[in-house]
């Protein structure tokens, strides 16, 4: 399978508690969860992409034009409560555009409001336990095609 792997930029919000010079920098740091998520599908025998949108500065439409030329089996986005809504925004969007390929979420948010997050219906699947096991697990179920997924621990 063919997974990407989309960490989205999102927006700042002011906090009174935080020094103009670290506003201004929050945010700046590699996608590594992401990039652990990546290798375990990786090592699960599966192709995988990360698109760190947010430090390419992509644009919504440039994202897409990589989903278009990878060609995914599913999408995986982060979801922090912080960034929930600009996340979410860039899930709508995409799946707007590729509205068959299942949309996979995980994050803190998540395990805080497993119904609200996956109360939106561009979300397919969420990650709430191990990623270490939901993925290959998951990724397996897909691929067998059978739509069993009670099995997939920490999956929602």
């Amino acid at each position: 399978m063919k997974v990407a792997l989309i960490f989205n930029p999102f927006k700042y919000k002011l906090h009174e508690e935080n020094l103009r010079i670290v506003q201004k920098y929050f945010g700046l740091f590699p996608p590594l969860s992401m990039s652990w998520v990546a290798a375990i599908a990786e090592k699960a025998g599966h192709e995988v992409i990360l698109i760190d949108a947010r430090t390419l500065q992509l644009s919504p439409d440039e994202g897409c034009l990589k989903l278009k030329e990878f060609k995914p089996d599913i999408l995986g986005f982060m979801m922090t409560t912080y960034m929930f809504r600009d996340t979410l925004e860039w899930i709508k969007y995409i799946k707007e555009k590729f509205p068959k390929i299942p949309v996979l979420i995980g994050g803190y948010n998540l395990r805080v409001y497993p119904k609200e997050s996956l109360s939106h219906p561009e979300v397919d699947f969420g990650c709430v336990g191990q990623a270490y096991y939901t993925i290959p697990a998951l990724l397996a179920e897909i691929e067998k095609g059978t739509g069993s997924f009670s099995e997939v621990p920490g999956l929602v």
